[in-house]
């Protein structure tokens, strides 16, 4: 059973975020708090395998209160919330170690997609540090030390998201079905592409998400591709150094890159672990 923590000033859209939330899983246990304060206070005495929190509150504000949470609880899944964001805002959060930051009001499918993505990213952890006090071999030790290393060194990498992205060597757009994008991207041998909309990346899709939609009643692969179903990632300036993005594509697709308004690439874990 999934222990939540709701964080939001405004009693609408906190009850809002609560009914949904228990209406996508009745097992989930949910808790509310009306300001940072109070969210604090409840994390101090208590531990929850996610939290949502809003950015903008009266006494401490999620900023304040994400840096306290994880000074706490390191391995904690915090996703931030706002009506007030911008590309800074949601970079300084996933920066800080926030699990991921959505818009207000948010699209339903996205914040029930991160609250899935984060809680099997807590269910990992667990299961993680279950394995280290089961498995002391020396070869487990090693190999953890080396991705240890990798993990420090992505942290510290000072290149611009334009030096490692890949400039989408194929785009699909939307209307086309199922089946031609998955051709289109079984020949390249990819598993993600950004998706247009007239002129314009609107986001990406994946294999992954295609063969969720074909396990949907009334899809087929000759069903066309919608905006609806376009995954939304987050996406980074171009002189934007990536270091500290590797925990956000552990659960993201990927990373869009952005110049003068323009998406343009992408960046998978790859491609951050290649330019090491």
């Amino acid at each position: 059973m999934a222990k939540i923590l709701i964080i939001e000033d405004e009693q609408a859209i906190r009850n809002v975020l609560s009914n949904i939330i228990r209406e996508e899983d009745t097992s989930y246990e949910v808790e509310l708090a009306i300001n940072g304060v109070e969210g604090l206070d409840k994390l101090s005495k208590d531990t929850y395998d996610l939290v949502l929190c809003d950015i903008k509150m009266p006494k401490m504000d999620g900023i304040e209160l994400l840096d306290k949470a994880i000074a706490m609880q390191p391995d904690i899944t915090m996703v931030m919330i706002s009506g007030h964001g911008d590309i800074d805002t949601a970079v300084d959060c996933i920066k800080k170690g926030a699990f991921d930051y959505i818009s207000k009001p948010p699209d339903l499918n996205r914040l029930l997609n991160t609250i899935r993505n984060g809680l099997d990213r807590k269910n990992l952890v667990v299961q993680n540090k279950v394995l280290k006090k089961k498995i002391p071999d020396p070869s487990y030790k090693k190999i953890k030390a080396i991705f240890d290393y990798l993990e420090k060194k992505a942290s510290t990498n000072e290149k611009t998201a334009d030096e490692v992205c890949a400039h989408p060597l194929i785009t699909v757009k939307t209307e086309m079905t199922l089946s031609e994008i998955m051709k289109k991207l079984q020949k390249k041998a990819f598993t993600q592409a950004p998706v247009t909309f007239g002129d314009h990346i609107i986001g990406v899709i994946t294999l992954n998400k295609i063969y969720e939609l074909l396990d949907t009643p009334n899809f087929d692969k000759n069903t066309a591709l919608g905006k609806k179903h376009v995954i939304e990632v987050l996406t980074i300036p171009y002189d934007h150094p990536i270091g500290n993005f590797g925990k956000t594509l552990q659960s993201e697709p990927c990373l869009l890159v952005e110049k003068d308004g323009k998406k343009y690439g992408i960046i998978t874990i790859e491609d951050i672990l290649m330019n090491l």
